[in-house]
């Protein structure tokens, strides 16, 4: 027994997603079986399990809580139409029904359109404050317009999980088999790829005709065949001198680029000086996940610059989002981490890293990327006891060199390690534990005090460049080191590089 959540608001309306595990959790970060990432969703925001035939919802002490029906709600359960609203995204909740190997439930277009009325009529009440009306039934798909027509649900999912196992969850579309398919509509950065691809007149030509609407090839085609033989060579002229950026002479956004256990020297993007492979649509790369201990977890480490607003470039391991490029100022590149999770990766195996310029048509927005690497830790071996003691001996050391950052330049990169050291403790037990979530944020207040203090210090270096003060700038790349002793910040590397230049 399975059920789908149908998007019925939110950016991507009309997406719909089938699971089959006996529980789904959803929230912002990569950990969650449905990752969405709207502002207003909590890091582990609701979860969706099966309780004895009977389907649950829970909320997991998000910050904006959980609603079902409109109402908020801790715990509840669920019935066929029911919406459960998480964050801005609302989604149409629908139990599957098997009868037979394969068999899916069919909506009937007449009792879509049933519900949709409901939905309307409760949010009606809602809104002129009527109170203790029942709970209402959730439209799952738009309103239908002729309900003799066959119904086909919007949108085109694509795979949640990649290389899933029998009986995990696999978000996929589903349309009723007797459905009208519609047409697929490809997507802004299919179309955008498309016109990179039409570097011709004529190949020029044949994308307009394609995607212009009825009405305009109607017109051009009216004129007769010298009319339009004018109407396309002035469109391929405008084409060839406007609109898509023209494919760039060496592009390497189809390459894959070999990624290890230590920083890569080597940098990607486009329109940003420093880059050494233009990259105008993406930056692909592959590592192998090794695991000699029973368990592993894996951090994709990265630079990157230029990116001024987020969701701009978007990064994926094996088709899954994990993340994106976090904006940076200026030209300094800002050191990022992502954190994997082990079930999107394939053990002693390839593994595939996409970083995907969304900017349509690209080539119009700079990015830089650098400092490449994969870092992979087994998780150590041992009783759940002495994995959680272990891992609060070492959230102690961080709190105490956390609270001294003030006094010893080191403090701060101390503390970063101490709570990385207890994340990986308290990753090897295998039930879920509360204080991961908090060591997590530790992790990150680090990282952005430590990020901070990289961008100041690099900064008043570079003034002390500027104004051909060279050995001020020695001094203050030098006494920068101090807060950074050890590889594994960025700016250990940024700041030996700063020196190797100037001494």
């Amino acid at each position: 027994m399975g059920f789908t959540l149908t998007i019925s608001e939110g950016k991507e309306r009309g997406r719909e997603y089938t699971f089959s595990q006996p529980e789904v959790c959803i929230g912002r970060t990569a950990e969650n079986d449905l990752v969405l990432t709207e502002p207003g969703v909590s890091r582990r925001h609701v979860k969706i399990r099966d309780d004895g035939g009977r389907f649950v919802v829970e909320d997991l002490g998000s910050a904006n809580g959980t609603k079902v029906n409109g109402s908020p709600v801790t715990e509840d359960q669920l019935k066929d139409g029911d919406s459960i609203q998480v964050g801005p995204v609302v989604f149409a909740f629908a139990p599957i029904a098997t009868e037979g190997d394969g068999a899916t439930r069919i909506f009937d277009p007449a009792d879509v359109e049933k519900k949709a009325a409901a939905t309307r009529k409760a949010r009606d009440q809602a809104a002129r404050g009527a109170g203790g009306q029942r709970r209402a039934v959730t439209s799952v798909v738009p309103r239908v317009k002729d309900p003799a027509r066959p119904l086909a649900r919007a949108g085109n999912v694509a795979v949640a999980r990649a290389g899933a196992a029998p009986g995990q969850s696999r978000a996929v579309s589903k349309r009723p088999a007797n459905a009208v398919a519609p047409e697929p509509q490809k997507s802004a950065s299919e179309r955008a790829r498309q016109r990179r691809a039409a570097n011709t007149p004529l190949a020029r030509v044949k994308l307009w005709w394609a995607e212009a609407p009825k009405k305009q090839r109607m017109i051009a085609g009216g004129g007769g065949g010298a009319g339009l033989l004018v109407v396309l060579l002035l469109l391929a002229s405008a084409m060839s001198h406007g609109g898509a950026a023209a494919v760039l002479t060496g592009d390497e956004s189809k390459v894959t680029f070999p990624i290890g256990p230590e920083p890569s020297t080597d940098t990607w993007g486009t329109g940003m000086d420093g880059v050494g492979h233009e990259t105008v649509d993406k930056a692909q790369f592959e590592f192998i996940f090794p695991v000699t201990a029973k368990k592993a977890v894996a951090t994709l480490h990265f630079e990157s610059a230029g990116v001024q607003r987020p969701e701009t470039v978007d990064v994926a391991v094996n088709t899954i989002h994990v993340g994106f490029l976090e904006p940076s100022f200026g030209d300094n590149p800002k050191a990022q981490e992502i954190s994997i999770p082990p079930k999107y990766l394939h053990p002693n195996e390839k593994n595939r890293v996409v970083f995907d310029n969304l900017k349509n048509p690209p080539g119009q927005e700079p990015w830089y990327l650098g400092q490449v690497w994969i870092e992979v830790h087994q998780l150590p071996e041992d009783t759940p006891e002495n994995l959680k003691r272990r891992a609060q001996a070492a959230i102690s050391v961080g709190d105490r060199a956390w609270d001294a950052r003030k006094i010893g330049a080191d403090n701060t990169f101390k503390a970063w390690k101490a709570y990385e050291q207890a994340q990986l403790y308290l990753e090897a037990v295998d039930e879920k534990v509360d204080e991961l979530d908090v060591v997590r944020q530790k992790i990150r207040d680090a990282q952005r005090e430590l990020d901070s203090l990289c961008s100041a210090q690099m900064l008043k270096g570079i003034a002390a460049e500027k104004q051909n003060h060279a050995d001020d700038a020695i001094a203050i790349y030098k006494n920068a080191l101090l807060y950074f002793p050890e590889k594994d910040h960025s700016c250990f590397k940024q700041l030996h590089d700063k020196l190797n230049n100037l001494e």
